[in-house]
């Protein structure tokens, strides 16, 4: 059986905020080295931290951390 929007009742809509997101989130796992860094999500009780970047040494992982928070916009400036 296949549904559609109708049948299933309000869906709740993605804006161009959340592709950003996306693309942010895309970009930055691109961006940095799997072996040199783990990339931790930490958005579920979000307080302005999205994840933290932790160094590793020889794929061990060292609990250095830094927080960040992403940021993305259409503009070029």
């Amino acid at each position: 059986m296949t549904a559609t929007g109708d049948q299933l009742g309000p869906l709740p809509k993605g804006d161009r905020a959340d592709t950003l997101q996306q693309l942010s989130l895309k970009a930055l796992h691109a961006a940095v080295p799997e072996n040199l860094f783990q990339l931790r999500d930490e958005r579920v009780d979000d307080k302005g931290v999205d994840g933290a970047l932790e160094v590793k040494i020889d794929g061990g992982f060292t609990y250095c951390r830094g927080q960040f928070q992403l940021r993305s916009t259409d503009s070029a400036k």
